[in-house]
């Protein structure tokens, strides 16, 4: 059994947000602000502080300094990657279409590139930056999701997906196969503040 905490889009509001603490630490992307006055040395030097054992990132659509991100303990950065832990498997992808997000985080990804790319395997957790078509995806009224993440998440449901990126349309969402959670933290880049707190996941 694992305590979860998940979170995604603080854009620079970091330092601002109470953890619980517990196994694992998931942020769903765009953890750097619009501006990007925020340096990884400070992301870095606040997880360590974090009282998790692993913590994992996933690239988000304002992230490219991630590129840079020096290497501190126990904390991955994942971009269609698999990881295991004890006795579950997590696959992390930015997987926002069309942002620029895929490998090295900025190339052009297409819907088509995505379906490609994702893998044909089922995880206990899957988490993305972008939401799925039609799923806690809306944003000034327009469904913003992927469909072919929603495709995939159809064919091969985890038990959880975890995203952000849709601001306006954070919360929880649970059919009879997945619990959907688009956990972003505050509303407007422009003007951030915090409205949200983070999820914690007992799996």
């Amino acid at each position: 059994m694992a305590n979860i905490t998940f979170l995604s889009d603080t854009h620079g509001l970091h330092k601002y947000i109470p953890f619980k603490g517990g196994d694992i630490l998931i942020i769903g992307g765009d953890i750097f602000d619009k501006n990007q006055s925020t340096s990884c040395e400070d992301i870095a030097e606040w997880l360590l502080k974090l009282p998790y054992t692993y913590k994992f990132i996933i690239p988000g659509n304002h992230d490219e300094k991630l590129k840079l991100f020096p290497d501190i303990k126990n904390t991955f950065i994942l971009n269609h990657d698999e990881i295991s832990i004890g006795d579950f498997k997590l696959y992390g992808a930015s997987a926002t279409v069309p942002q620029k997000l895929e490998d090295g985080f900025y190339k052009t990804c297409t819907e088509q590139q995505l379906k490609e790319k994702l893998p044909n395997k089922k995880y206990d957790i899957l988490v993305t930056h972008g939401p799925p078509k039609g799923i806690l995806d809306v944003r000034h009224g327009k469904n913003i999701g992927s469909n072919a993440l929603y495709e995939y998440v159809k064919k091969y449901p985890p038990k959880y997906h975890l995203f952000g990126h849709a601001h306006h349309s954070k919360g929880i969402y649970t059919n009879q196969n997945t619990t959907f959670i688009n956990g972003s933290i505050i509303d407007y880049v422009s003007f951030p503040y915090i409205n949200n707190f983070p999820t914690n996941i007992v799996l």
